[in-house]
C-alpha cells in the first residue's frame, strides 16, 4: 500500500495499548452503497473480529449504517440489516464507505448527497476515512481525495481518472493518504484493516491477526496487483499483452497498429499474426473493442456526456462511436445512458458482434 504522512509509525505492541490511543475504543462506522461488495465488507469486518479476539476483549467496535437507513442489497443478492442512518462521527472514529458495483448517483459540481455531506462534516470533526472497492469514487465526489493519492477497484479506474483528474492514482491494494485510505476492494480489505491494527495497536498485533488468515506476506506499497491483463482478458503471451497494454494507454489517442508493432521490434505483419493466434482478432478490431469497452465503464460509471465519453476514447466522430457502440452492446450510448440494457463488457458476444467494427 501507498503509505502517508499523518498515520505515522505503527504504535508500539504493549499491553498498555490494548484499548488504543489512550487505552480508548475505536469505533468504525460501515456506511453500504447499494450493491455493496458483499466480500470487501466480509473481509474487513471479520479482520477487526479477530482483532478483539488477539486484544482479548472488545476494543474495537462497528456498526453498519446507510444514507436513508436500510436494509441494504449486496452485489450477492444477500440483504442486511443496518443499525440506522449515518452516525455523527469524530475523532477516535473511522468511517469506511463500502462500494461495489452500483456507482454512486450523478450530481453537478454545486450538488452534493447527504452521504457526501456526512463524510466531509466527519473528517471535519477529526475521523479517519475509509473507501472499500468503488467507494472511492464517493468519496472523490465529496472532495476527500482532492490532491491525494489513492486506489480503487481497477473497473472503476478510468472513470476516476477521468472524473477527477486531481487524484493521484496508484494500481496497488491499499493506498493510505493522511487520515484517508482507499482499498480496491476484495480481500485487499484484510491489507488495509491490518494496517490500521499496526497503527492502532502495534505490530505484534497485527502479526497475530494475519496469521490467523495465514495471510502471509502482507502486501506493501511496492507491490502491484496481480497482472491484470492475464486476470481480465486471458493474455499470456508477453509480446500480445505488451500490445494490449499499450492499447489501454493510449485510448483517447489511439495509436497505429504499425506504430505499437514497432515499438515492439515486431513488424505489422507479425503483430497480427499474433493477434490472430492469441486473441482471435486482429489487432485493429481489438483495439476497437478495448476503446468501446472504456466507453461503456465511463457511460455507467461517470459523468461525462456522450460526446464526451467519444472523445475520452479516441472517437473524433460520435455518429460512428454511436453506430460501433450499438454493434457492440445492442443499445446506443444514449439509452445506455438513460438505463437500458446492454449486453456487458467482456461478453463473448461482443467478439461476434465485431466483425463488423471498422
Amino acid at each position: 500500500m501507498l503509505i502517508g504522512r499523518s498515520l505515522g509509525p505503527p504504535a508500539e505492541d504493549t499491553a498498555a495499548r490494548a484499548g488504543g490511543r489512550g487505552g480508548a475504543r475505536h469505533s468504525y462506522c460501515f456506511a453500504l452503497l447499494p450493491e455493496f461488495c458483499l466480500l470487501s465488507l466480509t473481509a474487513a469486518l471479520e479482520t477487526l473480529r479477530v482483532l478483539n479476539e488477539a486484544l482479548s476483549g472488545q476494543a474495537v467496535r462497528w456498526t453498519l449504517c446507510a444514507a436513508g437507513g436500510g436494509p441494504m442489497r449486496s452485489s450477492a443478492g444477500i440483504v442486511l440489516p443496518v443499525e440506522g442512518e449515518l452516525p455523527e462521527a469524530g475523532r477516535g472514529s473511522t468511517i469506511v464507505i463500502v462500494g461495489g458495483e452500483s456507482p454512486p448517483p450523478r450530481t453537478t459540481p454545486v450538488q452534493s448527497t447527504p452521504l457526501e455531506h456526512w463524510i466531509r462534516r466527519c473528517a471535519r470533526r477529526g475521523a479517519r476515512v475509509a473507501a472499500l472497492h468503488s467507494g472511492s469514487l464517493t468519496l472523490a465526489r465529496a472532495g476527500l481525495l482532492s490532491n491525494r493519492s489513492a486506489t480503487v477497484h481497477w473497473r472503476y479506474m478510468e472513470t476516476l481518472a477521468e472524473s477527477h483528474p486531481d487524484v493521484e492514482l496508484h494500481h496497488t491494494a491499499c493506498v493510505v493518504h493522511d487520515d484517508v485510505m482507499t482499498s480496491s476492494g476484495g480481500t485487499s480489505a484484510i491489507d488495509l484493516f491490518l494496517r490500521l491494527a499496526e497503527t492502532d495497536f502495534g505490530a505484534g498485533i497485527s502479526q497475530r491477526v494475519a496469521e490467523h488468515f495465514s495471510w502471509q506476506p502482507i502486501r506493501t506499497f511496492h507491490e502491484t496487483r496481480p497482472a491484470g491483463l492475464v486476470q481480465r482478458r486471458g493474455i499470456r503471451h508477453r509480446m500480445v499483452a505488451d500490445a494490449v497494454a499499450m492499447m489501454e494507454a493510449h485510448a483517447e489517442e489511439p495509436l497505429e497498429v504499425n506504430r505499437i508493432a514497432g515499438g515492439l521490434g515486431l513488424s505489422t505483419r507479425q503483430i497480427e499474426r499474433l493477434f490472430r493466434r492469441h486473441l482471435g482478432d486482429t489487432p485493429k478490431r481489438y483495439y476497437t473493442r478495448i476503446r468501446l469497452e472504456r466507453a461503456h465503464r465511463l457511460l455507467c460509471f461517470s459523468d461525462l456526456a456522450v460526446t464526451e465519453t467519444a472523445m475520452a476514447c479516441g472517437f473524433a466522430s460520435v455518429s460512428h462511436f454511436s453506430r460501433l457502440f450499438r454493434a457492440a452492446f445492442g443499445v446506443s450510448p444514449h439509452r445506455l445512458r438513460t438505463g437500458a440494457p446492454a449486453a456487458e463488457p467482456g461478453d463473448e458476444n461482443l467478439r461476434e458482434r465485431g466483425s463488423g467494427w471498422n
